[in-house]
């Protein structure tokens, strides 16, 4: 909106992309219950708040970080929509 009202030159609105991944990401990883970080990073945590364990069985390992690079590109297509529809409707 501000982009808008400020009459900036179209190639601007393309750093709306940022946010946008940014923002999807978090929604993504609310609605699926996990967390991207911690499925790259073989983390997990069950119990208190800041205390993480590594995930030790590579099977579990493969299955989290592929399941993370399936919610970042679940955040990066929602980006890349909110980017493109910025772009030319704004």
């Amino acid at each position: 909106m501000l982009l808008w009202m400020l009459d900036a030159p179209k190639a601007w609105r393309l750093l709306v992309f940022v946010p946008a991944v940014a923002g999807a990401t978090g929604f993504i990883q609310a609605y699926n219950k996990f967390c991207v970080y911690f499925g790259l990073g073989h983390l997990f945590n069950f119990e208190d708040v800041g205390k993480t364990d590594s995930i030790e069985q590579k099977e579990f390992r493969t299955k989290d970080r592929a399941r993370a690079w399936q919610l970042l590109s679940y955040a990066l297509g929602a980006g890349l929509i909110i980017t493109v529809t910025v772009y030319f409707l704004l």
